[in-house]
């Protein structure tokens, strides 16, 4: 489970979006298979291993969500400055 703080400095929609991810928990009463993509489970790894995938790719996306918001470029982002398409 990740305790990350959501940074301040992020637009409203961006926040939303990484505290969705930072609130998206793996269960090993119904265990998804996201971060692999694979649908097929295998049963060499245990529950433990797959909630640390989680994390990391959890942590991944907030890493990238703060990082698009940052840049300026998102539309999402109200004073986003989009270039535009030749």
């Amino acid at each position: 489970m990740l305790n990350t703080p959501i940074p301040s400095d992020l637009c409203a929609v961006h926040r939303e979006m990484f505290r969705q991810y930072r609130e998206n928990h793996y269960s090993p009463w119904k265990p998804p298979e996201w971060p692999g993509g694979s649908h097929i489970k295998d049963c060499r790894v245990s529950h433990k291993e797959r909630e640390a995938d989680w994390d990391r790719k959890n942590l991944q996306m907030m890493e990238g969500i703060a990082e698009t918001c940052r840049s300026g470029w998102s539309p999402q982002c109200g004073d986003a400055v989009v270039p535009e398409v030749a």
